[in-house]
């Protein structure tokens, strides 16, 4: 899959060149690395929902599950941690400080682990002459996850919409994924599905309505966000963690 994004970054049928900044993808360290390394010029961005995914399951792990859903400000300040995602990169670390500050105690465990995966790497002590620390580099930086730069030029958060293109493609395929004539006609068919619609589109007709709860929930999203300057960092925090699910 990472061969079929070079070769797509650096020419198209028609011999041009084209332009990828950024990839969504899974917050998988190897596929990040190897992005960096075969793609000039792109950045890897990691999908919101797998980002709080993570999170969900190191609080599974954690045995911490029915104080999550039972206690509405546990709650809150860990979905706070994945509000970090939205906070401007270079104020994510202060965001984090004031968080720290006021975290439950039940959940030390989870800033732990946030801490040495997302934010500033795993302590290492190591004993010379004088015994000190050392900081390994965190595998998921702020970097990757931060979605600050997506959110600026109006872009997708998540994967969301590709996978749900997917699984429509495997019902449509069913038992015969593997037969290579039958996944021809179906991505043939779905082709001139979407040639038409841009058709429809171009001639002025509009998009497919969304549910009203989504258009809903992302215009207090967009709220939020451009009344930024107007918060502290744990009141922007807090804000946007009302408005994240898990």
């Amino acid at each position: 899959m990472l061969q079929l994004y070079v070769e797509l970054c650096l020419m198209d049928e028609q011999g041009f060149k084209v332009s990828v900044k950024y990839i969504l993808s899974d917050f998988e360290v190897a596929a990040r690395k190897s992005i960096l390394l075969n793609l000039q010029g792109v950045k890897p961005n990691g999908c919101l929902f797998q980002f709080s995914q993570n999170i969900w399951r190191k609080v599974l792990q954690l045995g911490l599950s029915h104080l999550y859903n039972t206690d509405l400000s546990f709650q809150l300040h860990v979905k706070c941690l994945i509000a970090l995602a939205f906070v401007p990169e270079s104020d994510v670390l202060r965001a984090f400080d004031e968080l720290k500050a006021v975290f439950p105690a039940d959940g030390n465990e989870v800033l732990k682990h946030f801490s040495e995966w997302y934010m500033l790497g795993k302590v290492q002590k190591f004993c010379t002459r004088t015994t000190g620390f050392f900081r390994f580099p965190p595998l998921l930086p702020i970097a990757f996850w931060n979605l600050d730069e997506l959110n600026m030029l109006f872009l997708p958060r998540t994967q969301n919409s590709v996978e749900a293109w997917h699984h429509i493609l495997k019902s449509l395929l069913g038992h015969r994924a593997t037969d290579l004539s039958m996944l021809m006609t179906v991505l043939s068919r779905e082709q001139d599905r979407v040639d038409e619609l841009r058709i429809t589109m171009s001639c002025g007709a509009p998009p497919s309505p969304k549910k009203r709860r989504v258009v809903t929930r992302h215009a207090k999203f967009e709220h939020v966000l451009k009344s930024r300057s107007s918060y502290s960092d744990l009141d922007f925090l807090m804000a946007i963690a009302r408005l994240l699910k898990m």
